[in-house]
C-alpha cells in the first residue's frame, strides 16, 4: 500500500475524531 495514501487517511480519521470529540464537547455544554 501508498505510504503517501496511508498517511492522508490516518489524518482524515485523526481529525475527523477530533472534530467529532469538539461536537461531543460542546454539545455536552
Amino acid at each position: 500500500m501508498n505510504s503517501v495514501l496511508l498517511a492522508r487517511l490516518w489524518w482524515g480519521y485523526f481529525v475527523y475524531l477530533l472534530g467529532l470529540t469538539h461536537i461531543t464537547m460542546t454539545a455536552a455544554r
